[in-house]
């Protein structure tokens, strides 16, 4: 739920600006800005330990805010009934593609969940692969069994934030990269194992929200056809879906 009153959405944003600018800006750097412990911000930033004024104004000083602002932050929480905002520091965390990937490599037989093997097949870097395996076990969407190897938690594993605004910036990121790695696909994956289609049509702009609502509708129902009839995976596979005006909004130019 976005609001422009809400601090600890507020808090999430400008986290999420900050690791936009260095990916390798953390919850912990964050916290250690503002003067907090971490584990109390990620209370907050989670909903797990309410917002206080003094903690609002005490943060607010800290992010340069003034007091007009502040006094805005205050009022709502007076007002408002505070939202958990967990989905939102779960991603700031993990809003790279390549953690929803390693999550699908666990379900992949004979795949060891090592920094080496996953930088090695995901094509990133080693420090890239244990930061995010890290990440993942820290946040128990991983485990580690009794013999010491990493194991998937959730059957659906899935990371699905998309409908929060608030996480814009890191979402635009995130599609970004898996364009990158559409586009590399096109030119370099043989025809037989991609798939890069496109069609082009006159619509009325006023069904654009119901076009969008069947969009999602139907990739959901294809991702879980696709676990269902899935006996025996060998590959993980990106499957994007997109639609975007050709015109402008002025018919005259």
């Amino acid at each position: 739920m976005r609001s422009e009153g809400n601090f600890i959405n507020y808090l999430n944003h400008e986290l999420g600006l900050r690791i936009a600018k260095n990916p390798s800006y953390s919850l912990r750097a964050f916290a250690r800005d503002l003067g907090i412990n971490d584990s109390t911000l990620s209370k907050l930033l989670t909903g797990k330990r309410n917002i206080t004024a003094y903690r609002i104004t005490q943060l607010g000083m800290k992010l340069g805010l003034t007091d007009e602002k502040i006094k805005k932050f205050v009022s709502y929480i007076k007002n408002a009934r505070q939202v958990p905002s967990y989905e939102l520091a779960v991603f700031h965390v993990i809003s790279k593609w390549y953690h929803d990937a390693i999550l699908e490599l666990s379900k992949l037989p004979g795949v060891v969940l090592n920094e080496q093997d996953v930088s090695k097949i995901l094509g990133i870097t080693l420090k890239e692969a244990k930061k995010a395996l890290e990440d993942l076990v820290n946040l128990k969407m991983l485990v580690i069994n009794e013999k010491g190897k990493i194991k998937k938690r959730l059957e659906n594993s899935q990371i699905n934030f998309h409908e929060n605004s608030y996480t814009d910036v890191e979402l635009r990121k995130y599609q970004e990269d898996i364009m990158e790695k559409s586009r590399l696909a096109l030119m370099k994956t043989p025809k037989s194992k991609r798939n890069h289609t496109s069609y082009i049509v006159a619509l009325d702009t006023s069904l654009i929200d119901e076009i969008n609502k069947r969009i999602r509708n139907f990739q959901e129902k294809l991702a879980h056809w696709i676990q269902q009839s899935s006996k025996k995976s060998d590959a993980v596979y990106a499957l994007q879906f997109c639609q975007f005006p050709l015109t402008t909004e002025n018919k005259n130019d």
